[in-house]
């Protein structure tokens, strides 16, 4: 495998990373007898009484933050590959809209359910269809991305990374305002569809704060764009990691003290994004490091992390039903005890890898098929 600045291998690892960990969590979560009673007692005394599955939750919290994050850096460190006067002009610009409006109505087309066909046929339809999901999101995310960009293309006087840090600020900033709202949804008189992007009844991944993720992922892909050549020396990393934390532990103070003395508690408790966001630097610092010191052929496990909307789309549709109506939940649905959620979340992981492994022979067989048929039909 190449160390080759073109690619930043590392970010495919983290990919990887955070998607076999939403596999195995949400796997785990659907499945597993006790886990919201342990869940609660987690939330309300700060642990269930089992070390092992309050590690887990930890980590489980870290998947989705990970995973935005990410999703931003790769966009952004794309974006940027060449300089364009008129943005219009960046083939990324159109290719990243396309693909995050697919992305947008992928997520809306697996929140219906084939089994209510006669339901949808009568003019009615449920409004968790509605939903601002995890797919909604990164559609979204990287449609902001892409405004800024052609934003801070005209406004040259004020660099982009800048755009990125700061928005993504304001949007962390935001949270404890639409929480604050409780079943006021915002805006008020906008439709459902609307409401749940910002604050609504089904607001599961809304704007504030997981966009912000996105866009703070963005400021680190626009960071290691201008700095591509030298990633893999020992001085960016220590760089790096050194300012991450310096500038991620002054957001926490400055939180914290504007809570403090101007927004109420609530806010100095939002700053937990900031540590949040310490551990992903940190865990990314790591595989920075891992990539400048050692070589890995590409294998099923980078692989993951490059084909991560087939994965998601597969595992809501196997594990909830998404779309199809019936899945592994519709049986087992908190019926399993930890040992068998355990087993269960490894062999689900592993089907998964087997199907992106077996993926490019599958396509290789479709593309011959229909190439045969175009020829069948000319003749």
């Amino acid at each position: 495998m190449s160390n080759s600045p073109q690619r930043l291998h590392f970010i495919d690892w983290a990919r990887s990373i955070a998607i076999i960990l939403m596999l195995q969590g949400h796997f785990i979560t659907a499945t597993f007898t006790h886990y919201s009673e342990m869940k609660s007692n987690v939330r309300a005394v700060g642990t269930s009484g089992n070390f092992v599955f309050d590690f887990w939750v930890h980590l489980r919290g870290l998947t989705a933050p990970l995973f935005f994050t990410i999703t931003g850096i790769i966009f952004v460190f794309l974006l940027l590959k060449n300089h364009y006067d008129n943005p219009f002009d960046n083939p990324r610009v159109k290719k990243g809209a396309k693909r995050a409006i697919q992305i947008i109505i992928i997520g809306y087309i697996i929140q219906l359910n084939v089994r209510n066909i006669s339901y949808y046929l009568s003019g009615r339809i449920n409004e968790r269809f509605f939903a601002f999901h995890v797919l909604h999101c990164i559609g979204f995310g990287i449609l902001f991305l892409i405004l800024i960009y052609i934003v801070s293309t005209f406004i040259k006087k004020i660099p982009i990374i800048f755009y990125f840090l700061v928005l993504s600020i304001l949007i962390f900033a935001l949270k404890t305002y639409f929480r604050g709202m409780g079943d006021n949804y915002f805006p008020s008189k906008a439709p459902t569809i609307i409401q749940n992007i910002f604050h609504g009844e089904y607001s599961i991944f809304p704007f504030s704060p997981w966009i912000g993720y996105v866009l703070f992922g963005g400021f680190l892909g626009a960071i290691f764009r201008k700095y591509e050549t030298r990633i893999q020396s020992k001085s960016f990393w220590c760089t790096y990691l050194l300012i991450s934390i310096v500038v991620l532990s002054i957001l926490i103070g400055v939180f914290h003290l504007l809570g403090l003395f101007f927004f109420g508690e609530q806010f100095g408790n939002s700053s937990y994004v900031f540590f949040t966001l310490m551990k992903i630097t940190l865990l990314l610092s790591i595989l920075i490091l891992i990539n400048s010191r050692f070589k890995f052929k590409e294998g099923i496990f980078s692989a993951m992390g490059q084909d991560t909307l087939f994965i998601y789309v597969f595992h809501t549709m196997i594990l909830y039903g998404a779309f199809i109506g019936i899945g592994f939940n519709t049986y087992f649905s908190k019926s399993l005890s930890g040992f068998e959620a355990i087993v269960g979340a490894i062999l689900f992981v592993l089907l998964c890898a087997l199907l992106i492994k077996l993926k490019p022979t599958a396509e290789k067989h479709l593309n011959s098929l229909k190439e045969k048929l175009r020829l069948t039909k000319e003749r």
